[in-house]
């Protein structure tokens, strides 16, 4: 049984109906509202690249909140579809965004979860959170500023590689960085939001192969990005991990070994995409 000692302190538990909710004060009212309603009556569309979302309007000059339905990957994906077992995922990912925000990574914010009975013992999930107004995903700024002249490119590569250096040096592994889960808010310096924690993990020292994992995540995304719209250029690419290494030296020069070991593996990536079709 969920107790109130088990969430975040600035988070309260409460249920609707039949879900329960772990909600911010200022929120309460929108996440109830959102829940006691069919999934069925409101309608979710692709926001910012980032899957189906929900988006609530608040006014009052607040941002709206976006939610977000929890679905299963892997195996058993076309399965169990939106249906999980235990809510440890979720509540992970609501304690992994706190610990980025306490650690001043640029992030969203939470305002809210909740879950709801699935028959016959399986849960449904969801995410509340502020918009980051004015920002889109990297890949679709990278889309729209393909012209962009070499200076922007450099200001917003090195604030992108000082983010993902900042959320490692906070002790924050991403379990899925890719394009579309980093934003870009327009204007000075380009700032940069790492979003979307689900099945992080949290590491006091991140060792070096696990940041590369997370890099070379990041780099494989590039490269499909750059099969259907080439525009992130090799020189952008290693900017970024010059930019990530604090400039030319001792580590730069070790990271770059790793990534050429581990570039090796990239043709097993090529030849799935291939056969998928992702040519």
């Amino acid at each position: 049984m969920l107790s109130q000692h088990d969430i975040p302190s600035s988070f309260e538990l409460t249920h609707e109906g039949n879900a329960t909710l772990i909600v911010r004060s200022d929120a309460r009212d929108v996440v109830r509202r959102f829940i006691s309603q069919p999934l069925s009556d409101r309608t979710a569309a692709e926001y910012a690249g980032r899957g189906r979302l929900y988006r609530i309007e608040r006014g009052d000059d607040k941002p709206a909140i976006l939610v977000k339905q929890y679905l299963r990957g892997g195996l058993f994906r076309g399965i169990l579809k939106d249906r999980f077992l235990t809510r440890l995922r979720f509540l992970a990912e609501l304690y992994l965004t706190g610990i980025a925000a306490r650690q001043a990574v640029n992030t969203f914010k939470i305002v809210g979860l909740a879950f709801r009975p699935a028959w016959p013992i399986f849960k449904r999930a969801y995410l509340f959170t502020e918009e980051v107004r004015g920002a889109t995903d990297l890949a679709g700024y990278c889309n729209s500023h393909a012209d962009a002249r070499p200076a922007e490119r450099r200001t917003l590569t090195n604030a992108v590689a000082r983010e993902v250096r900042n959320m490692h040096d906070s002790g924050i592994y991403h379990a899925d960085l890719h394009l579309k889960n980093i934003l870009i808010e327009e204007g000075a310096g380009h700032a940069a939001y790492v979003i979307d924690f689900d099945r992080g993990d949290y590491l006091k020292d991140m060792p070096d192969e696990r940041r590369i994992d997370n890099l070379m995540r990041l780099d494989r995304s590039v490269e499909k990005f750059n099969r259907a719209a080439p525009g992130i250029t090799l020189a952008d690419r290693l900017r970024f991990l010059k930019a990530y290494c604090g400039g030319a030296g001792e580590m730069f020069d070790r990271y770059q070994d790793l990534v050429r070991a581990r570039m090796k593996w990239r043709k097993l990536h090529r030849l799935w995409w291939r056969i998928i079709g992702q040519t």
